[in-house]
């Protein structure tokens, strides 16, 4: 007679449950595969749990929101989707060594998740096959982005001294 919504009797068990990967497992996931969808999928989310609407201007609006709130200089950063596949945006190089540099160096666990959910050269997500014969297999983390005209790599390597650099290339054209 179709389906209709009740409340089980008391007594009763569960037959079922899922749980979710937590937000940081899903932004690791998301970094370490590029996986666009996920990216734009969680920036919904975010947008509305800040109050704004699930689509793609509030999407935008609360990362781009969330990034000068880590202190990190927008003026000029133009975004039209948080997947990264808008030809329309634009971000530059010091904004994305700014926000790593932010990342790294915060006592925020969420945001240190971001770190660690980097690819590492020669070994894992979009970084596997990349850099393997190289110095930098193993040592350097980092997040790729490739368009038609736009090349970039950003994150970080510890040096032979030790200290921890952040970096931002970017090749357009």
């Amino acid at each position: 007679d179709g389906v209709s919504r009740g409340t089980a009797p008391a007594g009763s068990r569960a037959l079922a449950a899922v749980e979710s990967a937590t937000v940081a497992e899903q932004v690791e996931q998301m970094l370490l595969v590029s996986d666009n969808y996920l990216a734009e999928a969680l920036a919904r989310s975010a947008a509305k749990a800040s109050g704004r609407e699930a689509d793609f201007s509030g999407a935008t609006e609360t990362v781009a929101a969330e990034i000068a709130g880590l202190g990190v200089d927008t003026a000029g950063m133009s975004l039209a989707d948080v997947s990264g596949l808008a030809a329309e945006n634009s971000v530059t190089p010091r904004q994305l060594e700014h926000t790593v540099r932010t990342v790294l160096t915060t006592d925020d666990d969420g945001l240190r998740a971001v770190a660690r959910g980097l690819p590492v050269a020669g070994l894992s997500g979009t970084l596997q096959s990349r850099y393997g014969d190289e110095a930098a297999a193993g040592l350097v983390r980092a997040k790729t982005g490739t368009l038609r005209t736009v090349t970039a790599l950003s994150g970080y390597v510890t040096d032979a001294d030790g200290r921890l650099l952040s970096f931002a290339l970017v090749a357009r054209g």
